[in-house]
């Protein structure tokens, strides 16, 4: 570097530290540039000025004379440093010196937001503009540049006054889609500009105009402004032509809605009714269809009528009319509003006063209206299935039946016994019931099935065409399933005899049973009858199929299963030993008797047993209804294994021979006094007896002076009427007092009974003692539902029902 070179950056940096210019100049600008640049500005002095300015802004003011020249005539005229920045940043410099020191200034005083500041110097400086048509430009431009991101400098420079308006600057145009083109057509024609002018001025600031609306001005807004100019001589009160003005809008049907208007309010002298039909958009549409509906509706019933008033559902106007506080008290949430109800699937003329009371239930699928809306039905075929699953519909849909009324019939059927499923064939089913109704096939074609409930039924209908000829020979409904399941494969078996013969080597849940437990040809052979029994008993496909989530449970699941085959599960439940153990509690001898045998009851059409039995207790969880402890999907289905322990047990109860409702029943013991115990009798693992493998049991006794206490969880009831509902409950009692007599044991019940005012019953505070499980995991409804291993061997204390006579227990 050169001798001349260093002095002349030394000279810079001088002049940079002097006047405090930005140091980046030095990256910007040669040095000869800068120092001339500086001698430039000198004279003026404005160094002083500049301070604040960017390094960009220093660098185009002291590289170039004529804006330097510029810079320092506005600003020795008082005009800011910023304001002048802004300019340079928006505007070129060679056009920039062009302007005036008054239109500058101007400019400073116009108040509008600095990145308009280019914009003003360029298209209104010179403008007599007031300060409303101020404020408008700077809303106008704000939306403008918003909406486009850019500004058609052309417009501007031929149409500056356009932005001064009160249509661009107000909310009229700010949500059109087609913005740009509006504004643009405004420019352009005359007649658009002025129509958008004055509904921005008649109908409030709040107004907004859609991209319907405006294509409908367009097409002829002179006419439209005429009309409208009638309107507003019309409406003589600024807060009703706002109202007009918002309802009109709301329609999108400007100028059929003023030319209906001045012939009905001029012509006709229906000018009271044009008064008042601004109550609402109900009221503004009735006034043009004619129709005679002045109350005032919220939301989605305004929605229904308007759509019946424009639809000329005379007749359902009538019924609503007529019965205004049952619609109004229908809730908004029902069926009736949906839009795809009352425009695709039923006709509202066709509605009576009882389908209008029976709209009241909120809850409904929107998936069964997209379904019914393939096909137009009655108002009763849509409220047999409207909350329903969409199988139901779908079933209905495919019905071959033309007849309405045989139609329902047959559905109704189906949906009273809840038989359908998801993964079920409706079509093939639908086809079988086409012929008769599903009563016809139970009593003439099914009937001899014992215990054949519904969901079966319908797999067998849905497989009948392959497996006609063997369901005169099925016996029971685990026969049913299994040939239904498998209908595949067993449609060319010849007869029913021929698929029990071959159930060992062909049921396919037997066989993974079979193969995963290790069962051996010899016990296959020892216990063959039994097997096949427990195959027909539905013991395969349910211990399968709980199987296959319980994996870590394999041991257990092989001691249960192998003891009902071999015909020994009793032995195994009531293994001698385990009651007391599980209980931690001496119970004697002619108690422990009564408590292993099952007690019945029957009144009339209600029977009433206990219940101890691998398979019926299995399905606890899906009999008389689907639960949290089903073995198919159930959410605590893990402890259903230890309502298999020695001191529990099931109590049913059938209503005319079907299971309407089931309660567990435990053996435990109470305390009413304050229990002070760490959680824990005894830490020893309870396990089923393994009766192949027979062991020996250490007794245990108990260190507490507690009461023997039967205990009544509580009951889950499915299609047992509420009418008997109270006497059902009365039966389960009297069956368990006698039990607890009979074992001389306190009988004490779950508070949920309390409902149905149990004779002698009162609630107590009360400790029952959560007993030790094989299973490791119980679930006792008493006691907040699921009890693991940390809680067994522990008193919980919560409120109980006990015999009024036995008060002072609790001492």
């Amino acid at each position: 570097m050169n001798l001349q070179r260093i002095i002349l950056r030394e000279r810079c940096c001088e002049l940079i530290n002097r006047h405090q210019l930005r140091w980046g100049l030095t990256g910007l600008l040669d040095e000869e540039t800068l120092i001339n640049g500086c001698q430039r500005i000198a004279e003026e002095d404005i160094f002083s000025n500049m301070v604040t300015a960017s390094a960009q802004t220093q660098k185009a003011i002291l590289s170039n004379p004529s804006l330097s020249d510029y810079a320092c005539n506005l600003l020795t005229q008082g005009i800011s440093m910023s304001l002048l920045e802004r300019l340079i940043e928006q505007i070129p410099a060679e056009e920039l010196v062009t302007y005036s020191v008054s239109q500058v200034a101007k400019t400073a005083e116009a108040l509008i937001p600095n990145k308009l500041n280019g914009i003003f110097l360029r298209y209104y400086a010179d403008a007599a503009l007031d300060e409303k048509q101020c404020r408008n430009l700077v809303s106008a431009l704000e939306i403008y540049m918003k909406k486009l991101e850019t500004v058609d400098e052309k417009l501007l420079a031929s149409h500056k006054m356009l932005f001064c308006s009160n249509a661009l600057a107000g909310y009229l145009l700010r949500n059109l889609a087609e913005y740009g083109r509006c504004v643009n057509l405004m420019a352009e024609n005359d007649e658009i500009f002025c129509v958008l002018e004055y509904i921005s001025h008649v109908s409030g600031i709040w107004t907004e105009l859609d991209d319907e609306n405006f294509r409908q001005i367009e097409k002829d807004p002179k006419r439209i402004m005429e009309l409208l100019k009638w309107v507003v001589g019309f409406y003589q009160n600024e807060n009703e032509m706002q109202l007009f003005c918002t309802l009109w809008l709301e329609n999108h049907a400007l100028l059929y809605d003023l030319e209906r208007m001045k012939k009905k309010a001029a012509e006709r002298g229906m000018e009271k009714e044009a008064h008042q039909m601004l109550a609402g958009r109900m009221s503004y549409i009735a006034f043009f269809y004619n129709a005679q509906f002045t109350e005032k509706l919220p939301g989605k019933k305004e929605e229904l009528m308007i759509y019946a008033i424009t639809h000329r559902k005379k007749a359902f106007m009538d019924l609503v009319n007529h019965n205004m506080d049952d619609f109004k008290s229908i809730p908004e949430s029902s069926f009736l509003f949906d839009r795809t109800f009352y425009t695709k699937v039923v006709n509202l003329n066709a509605m009576n006063l009882k389908n209008l009371k029976s709209c009241q239930e909120g809850k409904y699928s929107a998936e069964i209206l997209r379904i019914l809306s393939d096909k137009g039905c009655t108002f009763e075929e849509a409220a047999v299935l409207i909350d329903l699953p969409k199988e139901y519909a779908m079933l209905y849909m495919a019905l071959k039946i033309p007849q309405v009324d045989k139609r329902l019939r047959v559905i109704r059927q189906v949906v009273k016994k809840r038989c359908l499923s998801p993964a079920m064939d409706v079509n093939r089913i639908a086809d079988k019931l086409s012929i008769k109704p599903l009563c016809q096939w139970i009593e003439e074609d099914f009937s001899h099935i014992r215990d054949l409930d519904m969901n079966v039924c319908m797999m067998l209908l849905q497989e009948y065409d392959r497996i006609s000829h063997l369901v005169g020979d099925i016996t029971s409904i685990s026969e049913a399933r299994y040939v239904a399941s498998y209908a595949v494969l067993l449609q060319n078996k010849k007869s029913m005899e021929e698929v029990r013969e071959e159930a060992l080597s062909s049921n396919p849940e037997w066989l993974s049973l079979r193969q995963t437990f290790h069962f051996t040809s010899d016990f296959v052979k020892q216990n063959k009858e039994r097997i096949k029994q427990f195959i027909y008993d539905d013991g395969a496909y349910i211990m399968w199929n709980y199987r296959k989530e319980m994996t870590d449970r394999d041991e257990d699941l092989r001691r249960l299963i192998s003891a009902e085959l071999m015909g020994r599960f009793r032995e195994l439940k009531y293994h001698r030993g385990d009651l007391n153990k599980e209980i931690d509690y001496e119970i004697p001898d002619d108690a422990k008797h009564f408590w292993t045998e099952n007690l019945h009851m029957e009144e009339g059409r209600l029977q009433v047993w206990e219940e101890d039995g691998l398979i019926p207790i299995m399905k606890m969880g899906e009999v008389p209804e689907h639960t949290c402890l089903s073995y198919l999907n159930g959410r605590y289905k893990g402890c259903l294994l230890a309502c298999h322990d020695s001191n529990k047990k099931a109590l049913l109860l059938s209503y005319d021979g079907k299971i309407v409702l089931r309660a567990a029943i435990r053996l435990t013991k109470s305390c009413f006094a304050k229990i002070h115990t760490n959680g824990k009798s005894d830490s020893r693992k309870l396990r089923f007896v393994d009766l192949e493998h027979p062991e020996e049991n250490a007794a245990h006794n108990n260190n507490y002076m507690e009461h023997l206490t039967l205990f009544l969880e509580k009951a889950y009831m499915s299609n047992l009427p509420q009418n008997m509902q109270a006497h059902a409950v009365k039966m389960l009692f009297r069956l368990l007092r006698k039990k607890a007599d009979q074992m001389n044991a306190l009988f004490m019940a779950s508070v949920g009974y309390q409902i149905y005012h149990p004779e002698d019953m009162v609630c107590v505070d009360c400790a029952v003692y959560i007993s030790k499980s094989k299973a490791g995991e119980q679930y006792l409804d008493s006691l907040g539902g699921e009890n693991c291993v940390d809680k067994e061997g522990s008193y919980r204390e919560n409120i109980f029902l006990i015999e009024k006579d036995l008060m002072q227990l609790t001492g």
